[in-house]
């Protein structure tokens, strides 16, 4: 259906495209033309913090654990229990120290999903939709890539529509 006379025209997401040549030595360019991040599809956003969303729980799980274990021995010892009890036997109830304990078992699992994601897929991932599958993993995983250039990618992807001072107006004239 056409737009009636007089009505502005919303932008879409194709009316924001970026499109960006990605140099590799030895081969051709790897070309990307997605949507700035600011304009993807809330579907979009949403695969993306799903498949974020147990990596961060997992990372969580992790630091949660330090948090809680760190300061803790691996083992309590006779010692440490005979120490807690002369230092406490004789103060009341609600005065005394928590008995030693010693740290939880470590989140193995946890870690090993946390670590399994490198930190230039969470960059690139939002780009996953707009290339080929041999293209992606080209790009996260290529020593060829140098991780500013990446920077550079993920720059691109949210750099703002308008340079701040600058208007069309003022470009124009």
């Amino acid at each position: 259906m056409p737009v009636p006379e007089g009505y502005a025209v919303a932008p879409t997401s194709t009316d924001h495209l970026v499109k960006i040549a990605v140099p590799i030595p030895g081969r051709d360019p790897i070309l990307i033309e997605a949507p700035k991040l600011s304009w993807l599809t809330p579907d979009e956003v949403e695969k993306y913090q799903e498949w974020l969303q147990p990596i961060l729980d997992a990372e969580k799980e992790v630091t949660d654990w330090h948090i809680a274990n760190d300061d803790l021995p691996e083992e309590v010892t006779p010692e440490m229990v005979s120490a807690w009890h002369e230092a406490n036997d004789d103060l009341p109830e609600d005065q005394r120290a928590p008995l030693p304990r010693e740290r939880a078992p470590f989140p193995d699992e946890a870690k090993a999903k946390a670590d399994a994601v490198q930190v230039r897929e969470v960059t690139l991932r939002w780009i996953k939709p707009y290339v080929s599958a041999a293209e992606y993993k080209t790009l996260v995983t290529s020593k060829k890539i140098p991780e500013r250039t990446i920077e550079w990618i993920k720059e691109q992807l949210t750099s703002p529509d308008i340079t701040v001072g600058e208007s069309e107006a003022s470009t124009s004239s």
